[in-house]
């Protein structure tokens, strides 16, 4: 999705003749802001800037809690559920821990449901698990929900990262362009100029346009 946005973009920003478009959008879209300065716009890029700052703090902090929160649901497991100290386990597992009271039920109720195309957990210490009351396995689940939800945020906020790359970028370009444009027209303007003498008889007027 995100690589369709940045194709589409990439295919519809105006780029200025002399190249200085194409610059303030490959400039800001590295450093969101970085465009901006070049511009002479320094309000704008220290916004994008603060932006970029802001976003990034919030993705290692929502990094950080995810860590945080894994651990906990994985030592609560270890302590309610006896599994073993490894965290090398797969997505699969966790989801399996929290919704059957031990792996004989697991294993069970996929025979039930998939037949001999069932995926059975070994009878080893590492596929282990035993819940001491249901209320620790619902309590592990709540655990393991928060800790899917902070990783989730940090994704989001991935996508606003990258949304804010493009936006500084489409912003740099369009700047530049619309300043290479005003400067082109000031600077026609001032190639001609009109010439008036004053005589007293016979004054005259002249138009002169300079190459």
């Amino acid at each position: 999705m995100w690589l369709r946005v940045f194709v589409t973009l990439l295919l519809v920003i105006p780029v200025a003749s002399d190249g200085s478009g194409a610059k303030a959008f490959w400039t800001s879209l590295l450093l969101p802001g970085a465009g901006q300065y070049l511009n002479g716009q320094s309000v704008s890029a220290t916004r994008f800037l603060t932006v970029e700052a802001a976003l990034w703090g919030s993705y290692l902090g929502w990094q950080h809690i995810a860590e945080i929160r894994s651990q906990n649901y994985h030592t609560y497991a270890v302590v309610h559920a006896g599994i073993s100290r490894s965290r090398d386990k797969s997505k699969e597992f966790y989801d399996d821990l929290g919704f059957y009271d031990d792996f004989h039920q697991h294993n069970s109720f996929a025979v039930v449901e998939d037949g001999s195309n069932a995926e059975l957990y070994p009878d080893a210490a590492e596929f282990f698990w035993e819940w001491n009351n249901e209320q620790s396995r619902l309590r592990f689940r709540a655990l393991r929900n928060d800790a899917v939800g902070a990783e989730r945020n940090a994704v989001l906020i991935t996508g606003l990262i990258l949304a804010n790359h493009l936006t500084a970028a489409v912003h740099a370009a369009r700047q530049a362009i619309s300043g290479n444009k005003e400067h082109s027209a000031e600077r026609e303007k001032r190639r001609f100029q009109v010439y008036f003498a004053a005589h007293p008889i016979n004054p005259r007027f002249a138009l002169i346009h300079r190459f």
